[in-house]
Formats: structure tokens, sequence, C-alpha cells
């Protein structure tokens, strides 16, 4: 594995760890009433988890993560908010995105 692989690959599991703690903190607006404080928050993370799959993807010969492990998350999240129901979204982050997440995470 190359320098520039590793750092990558240690970058990525850095952001792993502040992406899981933005998540958990959505989920924690979510469930205190604080929707507009979770909303703003959503689009950093669609912009992070872009990021990440990008750099996973970019690095798949040296982990054995599957990106597509998101898309059923990713999914959910979308029908949530279309649907602006604030207790799925809450749900499926908490139950659905962080545990792919932190297994990510255990993997790198």
């Amino acid at each position: 594995m190359n320098e520039q692989v590793r750092e990558l690959l240690i970058t990525a599991k850095d952001y792993l760890q502040r992406l899981q703690a933005g998540v958990s903190n959505i989920v924690d607006f979510l469930r205190q009433g604080g929707e507009g404080k979770a909303l703003e928050q959503i689009p950093l993370i669609i912009e992070g988890l872009k990021w990440l799959c990008e750099a996973l993807d970019g690095t798949k010969n040296y982990h054995s993560i599957d990106i597509v492990q998101l898309n059923s998350a990713l999914e959910e999240i979308n029908v949530a908010l279309e649907n602006t129901d604030y207790i799925l979204l809450g749900d499926v982050l908490e139950y659905e995105l962080l545990p792919v997440l932190e297994e990510w995470f255990s993997i790198l």
C-alpha cells in the first residue's frame, strides 16, 4: 500500500468518527423537537457521505467495505425527508445509517 492510499484510509477513518458524531447529533435534535437544527445538518452529512464513498471506492482494493450497503438507508432518508416524517428520519439515521458507519469504522 502506498503512502497516499494509507493516508486517505486514515483520513477516512478519522472522518467516520466525526460523521458518526454528526449523525448522532441530528438524531438528538430530532428526538428533542429541534427539526430545524437537524435539517440544517443533513446537507453536511450527505456531502460527507459522498466524500467518504468516493474515498472508499478509490481504495476498494485495500478494504472489504461495500458502499452499496448505504443505498437502503439513503433511500429511506429520502422518503422520510419527502414526507417530512422526522420520526422516521431519526429512526433511519439511528438504526440503519449509524450501524453501517460503525461497521465501516471497525473494518478500517
